[in-house]
């Protein structure tokens, strides 16, 4: 009889927890429907690249967007000096990981890493400041909706063209040390283009924006 009770009461135990087990896994699959299903208010079906970036999950082409405008950010108890730390740390690690380089060439005797180095130091000043406009760009963005739609592709438009301003300078030395024209005709030309390279996308991310919005009305 005490092995009875003692598999019936086994048999509860199993049974209240598949219910428990049914109950998170049903809450579970309500949150991810609300997060990346086509009803949740997102403009293309799933979560969008403002929820993508904020803890609350106020979607800015809704009206709830107005409720609050913040969410988790390593430096942001910083305040306004938190896109300055950040800039100061990321500089700090570029520059070791340019004395990491520098010991490893030692024994590579590698030319063109030498001249990435010298290339690099030489402009460390344009890094930082990119770093520093960026990092504010994202602060603004992070303290209201319409910072959001102002500065977003802005943000794009310059994280575009800034690479493109280094591999224009790659593609330059590495068809120096190659002699291949092509790849120098190349960097040249994206040097020589970085302008139109943020006017372009910076038009594009403006009207992907009118876009989605005309969409969603």
């Amino acid at each position: 009889m005490a092995t009875k009770k003692q598999s019936h009461d086994e048999e509860k135990r199993w049974k209240a927890w598949g219910e428990r087990f049914g109950k998170r896994m049903e809450s579970f699959g309500k949150r991810m429907e609300k997060k990346f299903g086509k009803g949740d208010g997102c403009c293309c079906g799933g979560e969008c690249m403002a929820e993508k970036k904020k803890g609350e999950w106020y979607h800015p082409l809704e009206e709830n967007a107005g409720k609050g405008w913040g969410w988790g950010w390593i430096f942001w108890p910083f305040g306004l000096i938190g896109p300055v730390i950040g800039a100061v740390i990321g500089i700090i690690i570029l520059i070791l990981s340019l004395w990491a380089l520098k010991a490893v060439n030692v024994a590579i005797q590698s030319e063109f890493i030498t001249l990435m180095i010298a290339a690099v130091a030489a402009n460390i000043w344009v890094f930082f400041l990119f770093s520093l406009a960026m990092g504010y760009i994202d602060y603004l963005i992070k303290r209201s909706p319409l910072a959001f739609f102002t500065l977003y592709p802005v943000s794009n438009a310059a994280g575009i063209t800034f690479a493109a301003w280094i591999l224009a300078w790659v593609f330059r030395t590495i068809g120096a040390f190659s002699g291949v024209d092509v790849l120098v005709w190349a960097g040249t030309l994206a040097r020589a283009n970085l302008a139109w390279i943020f006017v372009i996308f910076l038009i594009l991310g403006y009207l992907s924006f009118a876009v989605a919005r005309k969409w969603r009305q």
